[in-house]
């Protein structure tokens, strides 16, 4: 809305209007009062300084508009005058904010006031002036019936029907709406190791936790309530109405828990029989057995059992001091007098004595090797005697203690980045063209025109240079971030295939009759390689291992060995507690 001026000095672009009504108050010495002619509105973006006007103020109307991320100001056309100079106030406004950032104002009128054709203009000027006065943005997301509010005040007021107090409704911001962090409601009690032995736990580190209870598939395990986002807000003074942020605590699962998913909430069951475990901070297993796989202060979990563990025992630990073992145990240190058809997997493995058994680790030091063993090295295998019959020493690499992935899911995930690759780069020099031959052009636009606003036509090429630019980035980032993993990929895909290279077999000792079969499992390019070798007393050796000769690889044996490659077996080995 513009006002009429009344011929006083006049203020363009005034920012701050209470600092210049007090500088002209100390310049004339009396009370200094203004007229309101203009207001400009102008916005810049967040942690931009360069502001531009807003010719239609309407378009804050919708809510998106009004708090999307910027800086919304206004400057005043102001006409100067001393509080004298200006004939007696008859009416005035008080505003009060209500909720959900409404804006209402009592219109207050003394017996002095009189109907004149220019009543509503000064109503209007009154209440902007009393609005910027106190910090709020005029004419902006203003009610659409205010004019027909004053319009009936002025009717009153002709007919000598006026009320000393009118309210109005001013106009009404963006309120702010709080969001809800996710949260999950679980339906089965958890324990951690030191609540389950009826100890107080006191360590501020998170405690794998446990239902001791079983549970069954398709039991009813937890319910995750998805999170709500929020939303800000914008009161009519233009300060954003901050929101607290939300927190996903998004849990993770494995394939033996499975979920249903609606709109707001996910249910997880049980995918299998078991025992329902917290493995880690909001992530959810279900487990064949209770394990004792939990950190311990002072070190790592230790497991020194004597007797002889059962066939269908399960155990993980960290060490483990078995007498007899004749279940599956996983571990990062196994020491094993006795294994019997039991299964082994490790980082590193001492047995004394095996009959039956099967053993994955990277490095295996075995004293007596009976009969019926498949054992898996990967770095090194160490055998005292073989004493028995039928048994394989393999380095297979589908054979690796601990592995996460097997061959082909390397091989295919390969393929896949390289595709994805292939598509990015066709993507990029696309872009790149179109960077290339509007350069020119866009930075003669902004040169050109830097002191002003662009025209629509010019704009549009400019936003599309820069959106253009901006997509190359990203290309170019994501481009970056798939050839770092498929650098990773292959080096682990390599470290596969030619892992029989690093593999040593030692045989200090004896050779029974019978014969033992060795093999190695290579990969060369795409085609799988499988070097075999046979141990008896008739054909003994005291180092197995494969060289790769110019394109080939060849299974070697030697009659003797580096007694270096012996050194780990006292160095890897953890001392027994007492």
């Amino acid at each position: 809305m513009r006002f009429a001026p009344k011929g006083f000095k006049t203020f363009n672009d005034v920012s701050n209007l209470k600092n210049l009504l007090i500088e002209q108050k100390k310049q004339f010495q009396c009370e200094i009062d203004f007229y309101l002619l203009e207001v400009k509105t102008i916005y810049a973006k967040k942690g931009e300084t360069k502001y531009k006007s807003i010719a239609d103020i309407g378009i804050f109307n919708k809510n998106s508009n009004f708090i999307s991320n910027i800086t919304i100001r206004q400057l005043y056309k102001i006409e100067i005058c001393k509080k004298e100079e200006k004939p007696p106030r008859t009416f005035g406004f008080k505003l009060f904010p209500g909720e959900n950032t409404t804006l209402r104002a009592i219109l207050l009128c003394n017996n002095q006031i009189k109907y004149h054709k220019d009543i509503k203009s000064e109503i209007y000027q009154e209440l902007y002036k009393t609005m910027i006065l106190q910090g709020y943005l005029v004419g902006i997301r203003e009610y659409g019936k205010l004019s027909l509010q004053i319009d009936k005040f002025i009717k009153d007021l002709e007919n000598k029907k006026i009320e000393p107090k009118t309210i109005l409704n001013i106009g009404v911001g963006v309120a702010s709406k709080e969001g809800r962090s996710g949260d999950i409601k679980i339906y089965h009690e958890l324990k951690s190791e030191s609540e389950i032995n009826g100890e107080e736990n006191t360590s501020e580190e998170f405690s794998p936790r446990l239902c001791i209870n079983a549970v069954r598939k398709g039991d009813l395990l937890f319910e995750y309530i998805k999170p709500i986002s929020g939303n800000i807000g914008r009161d009519l003074k233009g300060e954003i109405l901050p929101i607290k942020q939300i927190v996903t605590n998004t849990p993770k699962i494995d394939s033996t828990i499975r979920l249903r998913e609606d709109t707001q909430i996910i249910k997880y069951q049980a995918g299998k029989d078991g025992f329902f475990k917290e493995v880690a901070p909001l992530s959810f297993s279900i487990v064949d057995e209770l394990d004792m796989n939990q950190p311990k202060e002072g070190g790592a979990k230790t497991l020194n059992m004597s007797g002889s563990t059962h066939s269908n025992s399960k155990i993980t630990t960290d060490i483990a001091y078995i007498d007899s073992h004749r279940g599956s145990i996983k571990a990062n240190v196994v020491v094993i007098d006795v294994l019997e058809k039991g299964v082994v997997e490790a980082k590193v493995a001492y047995i004394n004595n095996t009959l039956g058994g099967t053993i994955i680790a990277d490095y295996i030091y075995i004293k007596e090797v009976r009969s019926y063993n498949e054992i898996y090295p990967r770095y090194s295998l160490i055998v005292d005697n073989i004493v028995g019959e039928h048994n394989t020493f393999e380095l297979n690499p589908t054979k690796f203690a601990f592995s996460r992935r097997d061959r082909v899911e390397y091989v295919m995930l390969s393929d896949q980045i390289r595709i994805r690759l292939r598509h990015l780069k066709k993507l990029m020099d696309e872009v790149y063209s179109y960077l290339l031959a509007s350069q020119g052009k866009t930075h003669k636009i902004k040169q050109d025109n830097k002191d002003e606003k662009l025209p629509k036509n010019l704009q549009s090429i400019v936003d599309q240079y820069d959106k253009s630019l901006e997509r190359y980035q990203q290309y170019l980032e994501e481009y970056r971030e798939i050839a770092n993993l498929y650098y990773t990929n292959e080096v682990r895909l390599k470290n596969i295939d030619e892992a029989a290279l690093k593999t040593k077999m030692i045989i200090r000792g004896d050779i029974s009759e019978a014969e033992t079969i060795v093999k190695f499992k290579i990969y060369n390019g795409n085609r799988e390689e499988l070097l075999k070798s046979v141990l008896s007393k008739e054909a003994p050796a005291k180092l197995l291992e494969v060289i790769k000769d110019g394109d080939f690889y060849r299974l070697k044996s030697e009659d003797s060995y580096d007694p270096n490659y012996l050194q780990w077996i006292e160095k890897l080995k953890p001392p027994k507690p007492d």
